[in-house]
Parts: structure tokens; sequence; C-alpha cells
């Protein structure tokens, strides 16, 4: 659990860094036979600096409160 919680940690701080993401979309705009016609552009995800929080909020709870693994 511990492992887990560290990485909703390190999620929530990426998320309220850079507040989301970006990646590249094709759209085809024709294709009739052969004749095709498409373009590319960047899309980006917004994400809102709640989702960090409760990742990291999460996380946390998950470190302090997470199960105890039964080792030797």
């Amino acid at each position: 659990m511990r492992n887990i919680g560290l990485l909703l940690v390190l999620a929530g701080i990426v998320v309220l860094v850079y507040k989301g993401f970006s990646y590249p979309k094709t759209v085809s705009l024709i294709d009739a036979g052969p004749l095709q016609a498409s373009f590319s552009h960047t899309e980006h995800v917004y994400l809102e600096p709640i989702v960090g929080v409760a990742g990291i909020a999460g996380g946390i709870a998950l470190i302090l409160f997470g199960r105890k693994s039964r080792g030797v």
C-alpha cells in the first residue's frame, strides 16, 4: 500500500506542476478513393488542481494508514 501511496503523491505533484498534458491528434478531412487529406494538431487535456490535491491527500492517507505487510 505504501508504494501505491508514494505513486499517488508523485502523480498529484506532477498534476499540480504541469496542470495537464498534450498529445498529437490526426484528423482525416477527405478520404475518397485515391484522394486523401488529413491534418495534425495538438490536443491539450487540462486537469483541475483539485485532482492533484486529491491524489496527494489519498497518497498520504495510504502511506499513513495503509495495511502493514506481514513480513518476517
